[in-house]
């Protein structure tokens, strides 16, 4: 029961909202719209930044690598040739893909265990080649 003290009252705190509920899916992916990024930096060097961990402390193309892309189901690639949006098309095969004018070129980056800074520039550099 709420009681006054020296005029303040005093708020009963064992009421929870009625509204408390678990979300679905859908709206937890609505809440988590950044991607984890793969940037390459002007010497060659590249940059792993993931939204909830910050900067990754590990090289591309090393077996964390590759771990690291086996928990994801999408990643944004930003390199010297050009950048996409990288999703999950199956169990292990990927598939970039960059909207430009409407238009939405997709193309195939194989399995996860092909996707080196290598093959990501090849993709990222032919999808650059059909925008102009």
């Amino acid at each position: 029961m709420p009681t006054k003290t020296e005029g303040v009252p005093v708020v009963d705190q064992q009421k929870e909202p009625a509204s408390q509920r678990s979300l679905l899916p859908g709206e937890l992916r609505a809440r988590s719209r950044v991607l984890p990024r793969v940037e390459i930096g002007a010497a060659g060097s590249s940059v792993l930044i993931c939204p909830r961990e910050g900067e990754l402390p590990f090289t591309a193309d090393s077996l964390e690598w590759f771990e690291w892309l086996c928990s994801l189901s999408s990643f944004r690639f930003i390199g010297h040739s050009g950048r996409f949006t990288a999703y999950r098309e199956g169990p292990r095969s990927w598939r970039a893909s960059r909207t430009f004018h409407g238009q939405n070129h997709k193309q195939s980056l194989g399995t996860t265990d092909r996707l080196t800074i290598a093959r990501l520039e090849e993709v990222a550099g032919m999808l650059q080649s059909r925008l102009t």
